[in-house]
């Protein structure tokens, strides 16, 4: 299941020329659609070598803009970073899997300074795939100013227990900023109660799609 060309076919009745913000953009698989459609894509990817392949196709698309951060709900200059040789998908802030290794520091900035800064008062789509990180990207988004028509992210407790987190408090923070959850995942027994409609799939990527309520 590609959850972000389903939300590609998704927008093409709702937003004309929408603006997405792709954190943790990898090589530009999720945002490649939109960017074709006209959209105004933010992408955000620490991951140097995955970011030359980014910076090919905004050599195509000139509405994609790449920043070379990682993203949090904190500021930094310099903050340990982490990739694996095995494979170019969990590059992050953390080293949870055995074949990471350190590969230097990346700043770090918050959704909220960026936009800010940018000047970016509407957002239509969020994905965020940070590898662990994404309530931590969550937190740090400017809701006090405006909210994303769509939010797409991924947990996996593996990832997150060890930063002092798990899914239920990813979707309770969403459902206190007004959204309806939609957890797909691989198995059907999950700690997950309340407003949430769980949809069982066989994506590994245990994403969360959020539409507002």
């Amino acid at each position: 299941m590609d959850e972000s060309n389903a939300l590609k076919h998704y927008f093409e009745a709702q937003v004309a020329e929408g603006v997405m913000l792709d954190v943790g953009a990898h090589r530009g698989g999720s945002c490649g659609p939109f960017l074709r459609s006209g959209w105004t894509v933010y992408a955000f990817e620490p991951d140097t070598e995955n970011r030359r392949q980014l910076e090919d196709l905004a050599a195509r698309y000139p509405k994609l803009a790449i920043d070379d951060r990682a993203v949090s709900d904190f500021e930094s200059g310099a903050a340990a970073f982490y990739r694996s040789p095995l494979s170019s998908g969990i590059s992050s802030l953390s080293a949870f899997d055995p074949s990471h290794v350190a590969n230097g520091s990346v700043g770090v900035t918050t959704l909220r300074s960026f936009c800010a800064a940018r000047g970016i008062e509407r957002v239509d789509f969020l994905k965020v795939d940070t590898e662990g990180h994404d309530l931590f990207v969550l937190r740090g988004f400017p809701w006090e100013s405006m909210q994303p028509s769509v939010i797409l992210c991924e947990f996996e407790d593996q990832k997150t227990e060890p930063l002092g987190y798990g899914c239920k408090d990813m979707g309770r923070l969403l459902i206190e900023n007004g959204y309806r959850v939609l957890v797909v995942c691989l198995v059907s027994s999950l700690p997950i109660h309340g407003n949430i409609v769980l949809s069982i799939s066989a994506d590994i990527k245990h994403p969360f799609l959020r539409v507002p309520a």
